[in-house]
């Protein structure tokens, strides 16, 4: 195939951005859906246990806790830890070095059919994408590639109760700019 402006050429598709082609490099299509088949039920198993544990923004402890021991039940290490529950999870070396992002935090949802005991629900997916980022990763082991591959696991990527909030920054644990 033939890159035409800002295309990059990987296996015969043209795709606008070159780090797309160092994720479908990985391996063919149809190995990789025959991969994510046979891990059906630890994906649904993964999406229901998170979907159970719903918190807000830096009161994420469950959800890291539940996803780093994911992780290491897979052989992935927590590589950096930062700001308050977050995480990274690294493996591979070298360009390009592409992330991923697990959020884990929960929304304030009073009425939601499977709401924490504050009214906190899994209501916008974050559940699900860290279910998917953490079997990416792993499928991500199984596969020669080149580069490296970051999963950063974010804490309060939606929301944060204000008075929380006030009680961190008062304890020096944030700091607002």
């Amino acid at each position: 195939c033939e890159p035409a402006m800002k295309l990059a050429c990987c296996g015969g598709i043209l795709l606008r951005n070159p780090f797309a082609c160092a994720i479908l490099k990985i391996g063919n299509h149809m190995k990789l859906l025959d991969k994510t088949k046979a891990r059906l039920a630890s994906l649904t198993s993964m999406e229901k246990d998170l979907f159970a544990i719903p918190e807000v923004g830096f009161k994420e402890e469950k959800t890291q806790a539940y996803l780093r021991g994911e992780l290491s039940k897979r052989g992935l290490l927590v590589t950096k830890d930062f700001g308050i529950n977050g995480f990274q999870v690294t493996m591979g070396q070298g360009t390009p070095h592409i992330g991923l992002i697990a959020e884990m935090d929960a929304l304030f949802v009073p009425g939601h059919f499977q709401q924490g005991p504050n009214a906190e629900a899994h209501a916008c997916g974050h559940h699900i994408q860290s279910t998917i980022m953490i079997h990416v990763m792993e499928l991500l082991q199984e596969e020669t590639f080149t580069g490296t591959v970051s999963l950063f696991a974010i804490a309060a990527e939606e929301y944060i109760d204000m008075s929380f909030r006030k009680q961190l920054q008062d304890q020096g644990v944030i700091e607002l700019r």
